[in-house]
């Protein structure tokens, strides 16, 4: 089974925007093994943050929830390191055709268990129209409907508030 976890911080503002970035960089001094993006440059934090905040400077969306931040935790069945990386820029291009947003793949050994996750980054608002991102249950739901066509297993979603 993967895990689609949704975070949302609508309080932190340029803050919460900054740490992700920053967080896909360098997650607790863990290197992605795979870093990309859709509409920013993913190997500067700065670039990625710049030009996220441009589309929302453009469209006067620079205060409240800057960004949808989406983890999918792969079955613990998943050994190929590639096919992760794989799984993650499929699932990111789900978002590319309106919302810009930088992932990456991470490994993780935790408790004697060992797992492959992602973590994509999307901005709040489209650059198609300005439109702010709808991280509804429904909508969420949709997406899990993508994890399960690209990795084959069942999916269940969880929402997290950071704030």
């Amino acid at each position: 089974m993967d895990i689609v976890k949704v975070k949302r911080d609508i309080t932190g503002g340029d803050a919460y925007l900054r740490f992700c970035t920053a967080y896909v960089h360098d997650k607790n001094g863990e290197i992605p093994l795979s870093l990309s993006g859709n509409g920013v440059d993913p190997y500067s934090k700065k670039a990625i943050h710049d030009q996220m905040y441009a589309v929302k400077a453009y469209f006067g969306k620079t205060s409240g929830n800057q960004i949808v931040h989406i983890i999918v935790i792969y079955d613990h069945t998943l050994r190929e390191p590639a096919t992760a990386c794989q799984y993650t820029e499929s699932l990111a291009s789900y978002f590319a055709d309106r919302f810009q947003t930088v992932q990456c793949t991470h490994y993780k050994a935790h408790d004697g268990k060992s797992f492959y996750h992602s973590h994509i980054v999307v901005n709040s608002v489209s650059f198609v129209d300005g439109m702010m991102f709808n991280s509804s249950p429904q909508e969420m739901l949709k997406f899990c409907n993508q994890v399960r066509m690209v990795t084959g297993h069942d999916v269940w979603l969880n929402f997290e508030k950071t704030k």
